[in-house]
């Protein structure tokens, strides 16, 4: 046995003890010269001990997988074996149920696909695939990033189609399938799709089956929010006899895909990669009340993210909630969605991997089913927003709550500020520049949309920042100088019929989805995306030619039935 500070081979410092298992103990090492850390197990080298850790190192050279640690060296050292492996930083899935009880559902879906894209590695090495046959979840590793990797390849074979039968029986209790104890066949790929589904199974209920009454049972049985797409699934993985269990992986991982269930954040949503760029935090408010600052938020992240970008919205705490109701949150997630600000509001953890995420958003809503947030502080506005850090584009929606204090200060360090502008005079009148104290006007009775206006103003001349208009409901029969308005607008949207916008609502969808109209936001969101999106993801091709205000005018004409000969 190793201590702290002892060193193997003059190169390998340990720093820790990560685990111990039934052949010896694990512990992570770093390495003197190059600084970066890896996992030590140790096996005594007795006989049958040493042939098995000599099989699974022949078996970890042959592989190369990201999420399979490498075997880089073997080290014999007072008569231990010692397998310098790859370190995967995270916690193990045993101890994360343990802390939690159970796993969101959201989560073991996407640790499941993963688990079964290893799996697929696996069983299509040639010419004999590795059959992995303990699924469990101590053999897993979450990362910092809340992905799955695959640890501890002890009792992983080859699967070999001249032997009738494995050479031995074994696997952990509860997670090892039936064929692994009875001899009768070699275990396949369908051994490690019962695993897998007992290590869900596990994960989803915290009960574990490796404990009494070991038996696996219809997962609603223990949570009554659990999907049935989830508990169908788990059943299928996890009969005992094989030929009726998924026949393989590839098999299980396309009934995963296809459930009607929402992500963790992820930048993998289905097929489509999602790419990460350097972090932009860009706040969008409205001038006046209801001139569209969440619909053009929410619609302007499906741009975003139809070019491939991940992408977050925020809804300010402050805000009238929107989104929760918009977007049918509540019956998308079974009614287990988790409000991050309320959680922040009570001085809970955060649990990042805990988002709704739908067509590559996450989306952070306000939950108007709970009491609302008093209150809400720039410091609980911070650790709303860091905790979607991991997306390339976080969209802040502040309505028309500029001047709250939780707000104001994030002014200043964003990196692009939208204002979004409803073009009736009436309303525009009141952002006029007027000598409210000389006419003898109280500080109370200045209208808001001046207030604002100063407040932008005061941002771009310090230059912080960008500060960008976008005109909503534009007819194109204003001129724009008549709009009075302190900077020029980068986007005008045309006037979009209400009926189709509370149609979307209806439906629960954004109106960026409709084909109809999606080419309406790509053109007009394409000088805001262009900013914050990196010329080479920005593939939008501009289908109506002349100038943008010309287009604007004839998509109005489009939209109203006037003009049947124009190409959108």
């Amino acid at each position: 046995m190793l201590n702290i500070g002892d060193v193997l081979e003059e190169k390998y410092r340990i720093t820790g003890l990560l685990g111990k298992g039934g052949t010896g103990h694990v512990y992570l090492a770093e390495n003197i010269r190059l600084g970066n850390e890896w996992a030590v197990k140790e096996v005594g080298l007795s006989g049958e001990v040493r042939a098995d850790i000599l099989e699974e190192s022949e078996i970890l050279r042959k592989l190369n997988h990201h999420s399979i640690p490498r075997i880089v060296d073997i080290i014999e050292h007072e008569n231990f074996l010692y397998l310098i492996e790859d370190y995967f930083a995270g916690v193990n899935l045993k101890e994360l149920i343990k802390a939690r009880e159970a796993c969101l559902e959201a989560d073991v879906i996407r640790w499941a696909k993963q688990l079964c894209e290893i799996l697929i590695y696996l069983h299509g090495i040639k010419p004999n695939p590795i059959i992995y046959r303990d699924m469990k979840p101590g053999n897993i590793i979450i990362d910092n990033e809340n992905n799955a990797k695959l640890i501890d390849l002890g009792i992983a074979r080859e699967y070999k189609e001249e032997q009738d039968s494995d050479t031995a029986y074994i696997g952990t209790r509860g997670y090892a399938a039936p064929e692994q104890y009875s001899g009768a066949n070699q275990t396949d790929e369908r051994t490690d799709v019962y695993g897998l589904g007992a290590a869900l199974y596990h994960a989803v209920t915290g009960a574990n089956p490796n404990e009494p009454p070991y038996r696996i049972v219809p997962v609603r049985q223990n949570n009554k929010s659990l999907s049935k797409d989830i508990e169908r699934i788990i059943a299928k993985c996890t009969q005992n006899d094989p030929g009726l269990r998924y026949q393989n992986v590839n098999e299980l991982l396309s009934d995963l895909n296809s459930m009607h269930w929402f992500n963790s954040a992820e930048n993998a949503v289905g097929s489509t990669v999602y790419t990460s760029l350097p972090a932009k935090l860009v706040v969008i408010g409205s001038l006046s009340p209801r001139a569209g600052s969440s619909f053009i938020t929410a619609n302007l992240a499906a741009a975003i993210a139809a070019r491939n970008v991940s992408s977050a919205v925020i809804e300010s705490p402050v805000n009238f909630p929107y989104f929760y109701d918009a977007l049918f949150i509540r019956e998308k997630t079974n009614g287990s969605y988790v409000s991050r600000s309320h959680k922040i509001r009570d001085s809970h953890e955060i649990d990042r991997s805990d988002v709704f995420m739908e067509n590559g958003i996450s989306w952070i809503a306000s939950d108007p089913t709970q009491f609302s947030i008093k209150n809400w502080t720039y410091d609980n506005m911070t650790k709303l927003i860091y905790s979607v850090k991991h997306t390339s584009i976080v969209l802040l929606d502040v309505s028309t709550f500029w001047v709250h204090p939780s707000v104001q200060p994030i002014l200043g360090q964003a990196d692009n500020i939208i204002l979004v502008v409803d073009p009736d005079p009436v309303l525009l009148d009141r952002t006029m520049k007027m000598d409210y104290e000389g006419l003898g006007i109280g500080e109370e009775c200045i209208p808001p949309e001046s207030r604002t206006i100063e407040l932008l103003k005061e941002c771009k001349n310090r230059g912080s920042c960008d500060i960008d208009i976008i005109v909503n409901k534009f007819t194109g029969f204003v001129e724009k100088y008549q709009l009075c308005l302190p900077f020029d607008p980068l986007v005008y949207l045309p006037h979009i019929d209400p009926v189709e916008v509370y149609k979307a609502i209806w439906e629960g969808s954004l109106l960026y989805s409709n084909p109809d109209f999606k080419t309406i936001f790509d053109e007009g969101f394409s000088p805001i995306i262009e900013k914050l999106v990196p010329a080479k993801y920005f593939s939008f091709k501009h289908s109506i030619r002349g100038s943008f205000l010309e287009r604007v005018k004839a998509a109005y004409k489009l939209l109203k039935g006037e003009d049947k000969g124009v190409s959108i």
